[in-house]
């Protein structure tokens, strides 16, 4: 079985393809943690094919890295301006937007059919 058939058999990545996982996590894991020999197997090929990408060029954050980026970057933008913080609805519609917008720029999500989406005038905002 190689790295790109093997799933993470628990924690928080679970159900995870090995390749998809953040590098960080699997060295973190490899240091850490006694492995099953497959598993070790997968994160050390997955490892080893990562560095030899990254020596071709820079390594691309996985789906789910990027993934991570845009929820971190949307929760600290909604805690700053949403509901409670003193500022109008339309401010939290202007993130929502901005998140959908960086999603959709990423490849992490696809324009929805009509009618399947809230649309949002941006035009209509008083800022």
């Amino acid at each position: 079985m190689s790295a790109a058939d093997f799933s993470m058999p628990f924690g928080k990545y679970k159900g995870t393809p090995v390749g998809e996982i953040p590098r960080d996590y699997l060295r973190w894991l490899q240091d850490n943690v006694e492995l099953r020999p497959q598993l070790a197997a997968a994160i050390r090929e997955t490892l080893e094919g990562a560095s030899d990408e990254s020596s071709r060029s820079a390594s691309k954050p996985s789906k789910a890295e990027l993934q991570k980026s845009v929820d971190r970057w949307y929760d600290h933008v909604y805690d700053k301006f949403g509901p409670g913080k003193g500022y109008s609805d339309d401010a939290i519609l202007v993130v929502e937007y901005a998140k959908q917008q960086l999603e959709l720029e990423l490849g992490l999500a696809s324009l929805p059919a009509r009618g399947g989406a809230v649309e949002t005038n941006m035009d209509n905002l008083p800022f």
